[in-house]
């Protein structure tokens, strides 16, 4: 799906439903300033500083973020970005013009996304090739876990070992931690691709966020996964297979 339909749809349940959103995530979003658009939804800033919106049609992003929620996966795991409220939009607004199945709004955590920022640089990521080919594989293997319809293909066993070696690199140690510890709870977490990946740009109270050295060498936090979801994108829409990516899936509560 292009960015710009993505908008215009977005645009749509904004316009329906805007100041129902404002309310129940008890915040200000600045609808009029989208900090970016990807496949399947739209981000926006608020008036809070550190916390912004996120409209998505993606199947699977919604019931990933109100699960990590009700662990609280994502306030203890420093891999991980941290999710304050996720809401299942009413029916009407899953009106969308390519059928998507599922809407939702997430309040979570700002972070810095790598990529398209000062770190996003083609010099640091020829240096950093070994790590990277270590986040791709786990992320293939990831995929081939959660899209087997059949007991077939990549094994939890072969996905724990691709994320374990994550840990030889300070970058991914964190969220190497955090697809462990969710997996041990139930939660396969997938697209951990370099867009979806960010810096911690807070952190609780006044204390900085923590940094380490890099792959080339460079000082900034570690990264964080920021986008929970997997859908594959609509060409006829279609959702993973989600009890291998939940193993206990809630119903995410409808915006009241």
């Amino acid at each position: 799906m292009d960015s710009w339909q993505v908008t215009e749809d977005t645009n749509k349940v904004i316009d329906r439903y805007g100041d129902r959103i404002a309310r129940a995530l008890s915040v200000t979003p600045r609808w009029e300033d989208p900090l970016g658009c990807g496949s399947w939804g739209c981000t926006y800033p608020t008036n809070e500083e550190g916390l912004v919106v996120k409209l998505t049609f993606d199947a699977t992003e919604g019931p990933v973020c109100y699960a990590l929620m009700k662990t609280a996966l994502d306030k203890n795991l420093d891999g991980l970005c941290r999710v304050e409220s996720t809401w299942r939009l009413p029916m009407a607004a899953k009106a969308t013009s390519y059928g998507a199945p599922e809407a939702y709004v997430i309040l979570r955590e700002d972070v810095q996304p790598i990529e398209g920022s000062e770190y996003d640089q083609i010099e640091r990521l020829d240096e950093m090739t070994p790590a990277l080919s270590a986040i791709n594989e786990y992320k293939m293997l990831a995929e081939d876990f959660v899209w087997k319809e059949h007991d077939m293909g990549t094994t939890q066993h072969q996905l724990r070992f691709a994320a374990q070696q994550l840990n030889g690199y300070n970058e991914f140690r964190d969220l190497h931690v955090a697809l462990l510890k969710c997996m041990d709870r139930g939660i396969t977490l997938v697209d951990t691709h370099w867009g979806n990946l960010g810096m911690r740009k807070y952190d609780w109270g006044a204390q900085a966020p923590k940094t380490v050295r890099w792959s080339d060498g460079l000082e900034a936090p570690p990264a964080v996964l920021f986008d929970y979801g997997v859908s594959q994108p609509p060409s006829g829409v279609r959702v993973p297979n989600l009890p291998r990516m939940l193993r206990k899936n809630e119903t995410v509560p409808v915006l009241p």
